[in-house]
């Protein structure tokens, strides 16, 4: 199923939003709240939307459009960790940590993003308590895939150990 978002329309971008694994426990006003903070920003082919190393900025959420997650390890190799599309979002790991991006996110094809600054972010984890155990519930789904990850690259002979890895890298590399 596409999500289609358009911001004009309120009730249509909340059913929108709900379908978002995000915010999809949120009741009617508290997604009222994000659509309330959410910005719309066009997404243009080659964009970089954040760089790797950038102190987080905002919450993106995909609308349209595809973007390239890639990560440059300390070899200077650049390995794409994922690809994102609609209801998609990324940003919010640096954010809650106050740790600088630990990957580059570039647009692919043209579309629109939602973003939520830094500031109506921390906003709405204060005014939408809910948002706070949502985002709990994907970090540790993430971080639970990343240590499989983890496991099977150990099991196919790559050294390595989820200890040594930084959480948020982890949690990055497998979004």
């Amino acid at each position: 199923e596409v999500i289609q978002f358009d911001l004009s329309d309120e009730a249509t971008a909340l059913v929108a939003l709900s379908r978002i694994p995000l915010f999809s426990g949120l009741r009617p006003d508290q997604l009222h709240e994000v659509f309330e903070a959410m910005q719309e920003r066009k997404a243009e082919k080659g964009d970089v939307v954040v760089r790797q190393g950038q102190l987080g900025q905002a919450l993106f959420i995909v609308g349209s459009g595809v973007l390239d997650v890639t990560s440059r390890d300390e070899a200077g190799v650049e390995n794409s960790l994922a690809m994102l599309g609609p209801g998609d979002c990324f940003g919010e790991i640096a954010l809650i940590t106050g740790e600088p991006t630990t990957a580059t996110v570039t647009v692919l094809g043209d579309g629109k993003l939602l973003v939520i600054p830094r500031e109506e972010f921390e906003r709405l984890l204060g005014r939408v308590p809910a948002l706070g155990a949502s985002l709990a519930r994907i970090l540790a789904a993430r971080l639970a895939r990343a240590s499989r990850w983890v496991n099977e690259q150990a099991k196919q002979g790559i050294v390595g150990r989820l200890e040594s890895m930084p959480t948020t890298e982890l949690i990055q590399a497998l979004h």
